[in-house]
């Protein structure tokens, strides 16, 4: 059984769409998707960009790190890694986000390659982010009637004034659907659990082999027979 069961989970990974890590010999292009710090979810899709810098946004790309082309979000709520930021504090890969693509520093352990079908699939079930609004400005009264779109120095207006009108699309409680096969599954689990427990013991039918059976037998180091048992 415990073979069987091996060679079945096998199988079983054998279907999943498989990506291997990204190294230093990855080529730019490479289509990666970023993961989870438990490696488990990918939360952003992209590409490696063809040219790596040796400082990016003012922090130093090392052998670890790669800069990626970003082309769509999954989890908004991801905190970018301090390090690899020049503020220093992490913040949401959201709020990053001016315009799909943009670039984005990550650390070369946290990034995997994507297998092309997963990746379309993706970038076709994420929305993409909306590009900034520009503010119409004047530089004062002598030039009122030479107005520029620009954006605004201050971080905290830019973020307002774009970020306000992002949809994040998180799930009302109204919009849920109930996961009917889900709740089958769970039924099923909870009759198992409720049946009653039988009056002969469940046998595994594992045998002892001949070393674990001697195993059973303590023998002092000092017994006069020590030797001859062993």
């Amino acid at each position: 059984m415990d073979v069987f069961a091996a060679s079945s989970i096998y199988d079983a990974l054998c279907t999943l769409p498989t990506g291997g890590s990204v190294v230093e010999t990855t080529l730019g292009g490479t289509q990666v998707k970023l993961m989870s710090r438990d490696n488990h979810t990918p939360v952003a899709y992209g590409v490696i960009a063809p040219d790596q810098p040796t400082r990016f946004d003012g922090v130093n790309v090392t052998k670890t790190r790669v800069v990626i082309n970003v082309t769509g979000i999954k989890i908004g709520a991801y905190l970018v890694h301090a390090d690899l930021l020049k503020s220093k504090k992490e913040i949401p890969l959201s709020s990053l986000a001016v315009g799909l693509p943009f670039q984005l520093l990550c650390y070369r352990r946290d990034l995997q390659i994507c297998p092309p079908e997963e990746y379309h699939r993706m970038q076709t079930s994420i929305p993409s982010t909306p590009l900034p609004t520009a503010i119409t400005v004047s530089h004062n009264e002598e030039h009122q009637s030479h107005n520029t779109l620009i954006h605004t120095s201050d971080p905290a207006a830019d973020e307002e004034s774009w970020m306000e009108n992002i949809d994040y699309g998180e799930q009302e409680l109204g919009d849920s659907v109930l996961d009917t096969e889900g709740g089958e599954k769970a039924k099923a689990l909870d009759k198992l659990s409720r049946l009653p427990i039988p009056g002969s013991p469940i046998r595994s039918r594992v045998l002892g082999d001949i070393l674990h059976l001697m195993a059973m037998f303590k023998i002092s180091m000092h017994h006069g027979l020590q030797h001859p048992f062993a």
